[in-house]
């Protein structure tokens, strides 16, 4: 999706848990749905969420029982994703 011009922000505040509700226009209008997930990224004072794909549960619940066998732990398998997504993040930015 293309943006033309950036619209005239909504104000929307931070709760004692670090969360912040993503104004109901904007969440319609962008078709997020509760439960799905977001990178998050912050340059300056400016933050920046991008909608991620996760994979089915059954999928997920698969990977789980190889990683066990295979010795993989959560952090291994999180310092991975996190490699993967700032090369990709890093690769979107020089095709910009």
């Amino acid at each position: 999706m293309k943006v033309k011009e950036i619209e005239k922000p909504i104000i929307t505040r931070m709760t004692q848990r670090g969360q912040i509700t993503i104004p109901e226009q904007i969440r319609e209008r962008l078709g997020f749905e509760k439960g799905e997930y977001f990178a998050a990224s912050g340059i300056g004072d400016l933050v920046i969420l991008k909608r991620i794909e996760t994979p089915a549960k059954e999928l997920r619940e698969y990977a789980k029982k190889l990683a066990k066998m295979k010795g993989v732990t959560r952090k291994d398998i999180e310092k991975v994703v996190e490699e993967v997504r700032e090369n990709k993040w890093r690769k979107e930015c020089a095709e910009k």
